[in-house]
C-alpha cells in the first residue's frame, strides 16, 4: 500500500472537485432527448421526453385516421420531431415499450 501525505490528498481531492464542478456545468448545459414509442403490436405511439419534461406525443391512429394503427409509429415520430423542432440528430436514444422484435 502506498502512503499519501495529508497534502498530496488535499491537492488532489480539490483537483477532482474542480473536474467534478467542470463536468456538473457542462451536463447542465445540454439537454437529453429520449423517443418513446410503443404498443408496436397495436395502437401504436410516439412521445419525445426532454429533462423540461414531454416535449410530444401522439398516438399513430390520430395521424393516419384508422381506427387501429399497427407497427412502427412513422407518422407519431415525424410529428413528435416537428413539434420539438428537432431532427433524429437531436434524439439521444430509443425507448421502445414491450417487445419489438415480435411485432415486427
Amino acid at each position: 500500500m502506498r502512503f499519501i501525505d495529508a497534502w498530496t490528498h488535499a491537492r488532489f481531492t480539490r483537483k477532482l472537485r474542480e473536474a467534478t464542478d467542470s463536468f456538473n456545468r457542462w451536463i447542465q448545459g445540454t439537454s437529453v432527448n429520449i423517443l418513446g414509442l410503443s404498443g408496436l403490436a397495436h395502437d401504436s405511439a410516439a412521445a419525445l421526453l426532454s429533462d423540461a419534461g414531454i416535449l410530444a406525443a401522439m398516438e399513430e391512429s390520430k395521424l393516419v385516421r384508422r381506427r387501429t394503427a399497427a407497427g412502427i409509429p412513422r407518422e407519431a415520430v415525424r410529428f413528435c420531431l416537428e413539434r420539438a423542432g428537432t431532427g433524429w440528430s437531436g434524439v439521444e436514444c430509443v425507448a421502445v415499450a414491450s417487445r419489438p422484435v415480435r411485432a415486427w
